[in-house]
């Protein structure tokens, strides 16, 4: 049984399905049912006032849609503030995910304080998955494993358990709609929050409808958008690193010597402005250091060789620009946060 465990169901457009689920969750012990509706109109008010009517539940209204993102830190903040010490768990409203998963999750909330708690799905062995879903939840894992270096088992699953110091963080996250719970992936790696994965079961009935507000263009754009956030602090220095070594090496002032050098300081104080926005600047500085001092070398011993300054330009360029992609990810934002991965 849940100890002092909130469900958290975000009900955009619910039915019938959303009442079994809530039972459910009261059925199983959870110490409150925490609904939102996210701007339902009055057609679903019946849904609403049996939702309503289960022992347990309280539901909170949004007058419009605000999306997932919002309906989340409503949530948060109101568990923080009327029932302090509480664990969340985020259910669907839509059935997918079995009631003894979510108890798992508040069971792994209280033994895990300072983690969020990721239930994941299997989606190579589950059938009737839409396309859709499976290539999104692959692109969105291997950007994030590119880009912060964590390797999610599923980063779109809806059953996830928040213990209070975490939620506290999380209101403070950007997102309104859909790309709030991919950038609570990103808070993760500039947090160094520890995570807890643990195996969940999920249904998919054959030739189902589902209700989304996902809106396929703009929310992925908002979803990658923030994901690339992380490419613009390296890109910018890369790009700044070019244009002042660039102008510098056009002058003709300089030896083959000179040349290295001022490529390694350009590539250097390239490093110092990205410094300027991370929360381990002196971790940059030696890993950019190191990456400056390898790349004048390298730029010495393709001069040796006789090549030009844009030959040298086209064999550095991919290199120079993963190298600082690299540092900016693993020594800007300190060690990579411990994840424990659960077996059934």
């Amino acid at each position: 049984m849940p100890h002092r465990s909130v469900a958290l169901i975000p009900a955009y457009k619910p039915d019938e399905r959303a009442l079994e689920v809530a039972r459910s969750l009261n059925d199983l012990g959870f110490y409150r049912i925490l609904a939102v509706s996210d701007g339902n109109s009055a057609e679903y008010e019946p849904v609403l006032s049996a939702l309503e009517a289960i022992p347990n539940v309280t539901l909170l209204r949004h007058s419009v849609n605000m999306g997932k993102g919002r309906a989340l830190k409503t949530a948060f903040d109101y568990i923080l503030k009327t029932w302090p010490g509480c664990n969340a768990v985020c259910v669907d409203c839509d059935g997918q995910l079995g009631g003894a998963d979510a108890v798992r999750g508040a069971q792994l909330a209280a033994e895990h304080p300072d983690s969020l708690i990721l239930g994941c799905r299997d989606l190579r062995h589950t059938e009737n998955v839409p396309a859709a879903n499976r290539f999104g939840n692959f692109a969105t894992r291997l950007s994030l494993r590119l880009l912060t270096g964590i390797r999610f088992a599923d980063t779109q699953c809806g059953l996830r358990a928040y213990p209070p110091a975490v939620m506290k963080q999380l209101l403070a996250v950007g997102g309104e709609r859909f790309e709030f719970e991919n950038n609570t992936l990103l808070h993760v790696r500039r947090a160094s929050l520890p995570i807890v994965e643990y195996p969940i079961s999920v249904v998919y009935e054959k030739n189902e409808g589902y209700t989304t507000t996902f809106r396929k263009i703009h929310d992925s754009v908002m979803i990658y958008k923030n994901l690339l956030s992380f490419l613009t602090a390296p890109t910018l220095t890369y790009l700044l690193s070019l244009v002042l070594w660039l102008g510098l090496s056009m002058s003709g002032w300089f030896s083959l010597w000179g040349y290295s050098a001022v490529f390694a300081l350009a590539l250097f104080a390239g490093v110092g402005l990205t410094a300027l926005v991370v929360p381990n600047p002196k971790r940059l500085l030696l890993g950019g250091g190191i990456l400056s001092l390898l790349a004048g070398g390298a730029v010495f011993g393709l001069g040796s060789l006789g090549l030009l300054h844009a030959e040298i330009l086209a064999a550095l360029l991919l290199p120079c620009y993963f190298g600082l992609c690299v540092n900016f990810r693993r020594l800007g934002y300190g060690p990579l946060p411990k994840v424990l991965r659960l077996k059934r």
